[in-house]
């Protein structure tokens, strides 16, 4: 039996993102604040380019490195919280839409590092860090985001 498992920054971005998740009476809470402030803390609330494509070349033996995966997690949970719940209040569904492709693109594809190259070759980085950056650095997108259901966008769950 073999195993088939997503890239480092998908796997572990999601593992970060959802450990925040809290059911109460019947809706889901996403608790943000440390992880944001983790992020914060290991990049100055940002990351370049640069960084982003590393992050999403990094095989898991370099992302678990004991130099840099406290900045390699609060990234991943980073690019993840703002695919999920930034990009969707700030209209920008190519980007709340790369976590489902790259799900369909490794099921497909069977290979992680090719998956993750299929999913952003379209995806402008210096746009997609831009926008990133905007929606981090703006209480009112914040705001808007914490009350953002991600679970009850019936767009996202269509299946082609």
């Amino acid at each position: 039996c073999s195993m088939l498992y997503p890239s480092p920054w998908f796997n572990e971005g999601h593992a970060t993102f959802f450990e925040g998740l809290e059911f109460k009476n019947r809706s889901v809470e996403l608790e943000a604040t440390q992880r944001l402030a983790d992020f914060n803390a290991c990049t100055g609330g940002n990351i370049s380019a640069n960084m982003l494509t590393k992050l999403l070349q990094m095989s898991y033996e370099n992302f678990y490195s004991k130099d840099s995966f406290p900045r390699n997690y609060s990234s991943a949970w980073a690019i993840t919280y703002f695919m999920n719940k930034g990009a969707p209040v700030m209209n920008k569904p190519e980007y709340t839409q790369i976590p489902f492709k790259y799900y369909e693109a490794l099921n497909k594809l069977k290979n992680p590092e090719k998956a993750t190259e299929e999913v952003w070759k379209d995806i402008d980085i210096e746009a997609f860090i831009s926008d990133m950056g905007k929606f981090y650095s703006s209480k009112k997108l914040m705001k808007k985001a914490e009350k953002y259901d991600f679970m009850k966008n019936k767009e996202l769950l269509k299946t082609p």
